[in-house]
């Protein structure tokens, strides 16, 4: 991602370019915010990479190889001499760096430590340029858009407490059909548990009823004997005398009569 941003915000990887033309247009923001400020100088430009992009130095790395670091800003500065414009304390700071480390800048430990006043100077030189910048830039100007920021901030407040307090209103609205939610639940159950009661009844009530029909085919079976019995007893028992077949018929007509009520 660094190198596509240094390089124009174009990379081989379509994945990689989209975003970082995403977070260009927040880089953007931020140079319009500062130049608006006057931190920043609207012409300022990027020298060494084609678009900008932070970088982040190990310090430590730095510490460690101190020489090899300095030899290699020195290289690169003079191989491109874009220097803005500076003061003359600057000037003759950066000379007296020169005349004491040498092209080489391979002594340049001995000579930052021989010549303190040269970082001195430049620090006034930047604290200079700072007072400038803000002098320009205007008190004025520096309050009215600091008053629009903040009520561009209250609008924000306003807004994020409206939507707090939609989303406590959605919240309680969760609440209520989530309880009935539990509420239908647990008379889900209950059902549940009614039909599983029901099933079994039933299941008893089917097989008692199969086996009162069984008994009921048994019984008008044994009815339709008896009474088939009865219509060709007198024939079956034409030697018998009439009392004796009055009372087989009697006998008959009760075993109807107790197979009917079963």
């Amino acid at each position: 991602m660094s190198y596509a941003m240094r390089r124009g915000d174009k990379s081989d990887i379509t994945e990689v370019s989209g975003m970082a033309r995403t977070l260009r247009e927040m880089f953007e923001e931020d140079r319009k915010a500062f130049i608006d400020l006057g931190v920043l100088d609207e012409q300022l430009g990027t020298l060494g990479a084609e678009s900008y992009f932070p970088r982040v130095y190990d310090h430590n790395a730095i510490l460690a190889n101190r020489p090899d670091f300095f030899n290699r800003i020195y290289a690169w500065a003079k191989d491109n001499p874009l220097i803005p414009k500076e003061t003359k304390d600057v000037t003759a700071a950066r000379g007296r760096v020169g005349e004491v480390a040498g092209d080489s800048f391979v002594s340049v430990e001995e000579a930052i430590a021989k010549h303190v006043g040269a970082k001195e100077a430049a620090k006034k030189a930047v604290a200079s340029l700072e007072a400038t910048r803000r002098q320009r830039t205007g008190a004025g100007s520096a309050l009215r858009r600091a008053e629009a920021a903040a009520a561009e901030a209250d609008k924000n407040l306003a807004a994020v407490e409206a939507a707090w307090g939609r989303a406590e209103g959605n919240a309680a609205f969760l609440a209520e059909k989530k309880a009935a939610f539990d509420k239908a639940k647990e008379a889900s159950k209950a059902a549940e548990a009614e039909v599983a009661t029901a099933k079994k009844a039933l299941s008893e009530h089917s097989a008692a009823l199969r086996k009162a029909e069984r008994e009921a085919d048994d019984t008008l079976r044994e009815l339709n004997e008896l009474e088939a019995q009865r219509e060709y007893l007198p024939e079956e028992a034409s030697g018998a005398s009439p009392e004796k077949l009055k009372a087989m018929l009697r006998a008959l007509d009760r075993r109807i009569e107790k197979t009917k009520v079963r």
